[in-house]
């Protein structure tokens, strides 16, 4: 890959990091008090990655990160039966 492409390629992804920051703060403020230690209200998400990456504060898969008491992936639970 020549330099051109690296620069922009990098440009890319750094919009991008900026944006989920951007977006995780927005709803760190909107969701919790105490300084976001705390939910203020119930809140439901459109997928197990977004509520990943709000618990996390960083970009997750959530059907590979969260797991039951067996350890088992919601990927392996519910995806693949």
């Amino acid at each position: 890959m020549d330099a051109e492409k690296k620069k922009k390629l990098n440009d890319i992804i750094q919009q991008e990091e900026e944006t989920w920051k951007e977006n995780c703060e927005k709803l760190l403020k909107e969701y919790t008090i105490a300084n976001g230690e705390k939910l203020e209200s119930d809140k439901t998400f459109s997928s197990p990655s977004t509520v990943a990456d709000f618990c996390v504060v960083s970009s997750n898969n959530g059907w590979l990160v969260w797991k039951d008491k067996g350890g088992q992936t919601l990927d392996s639970v519910y995806r693949k039966q």
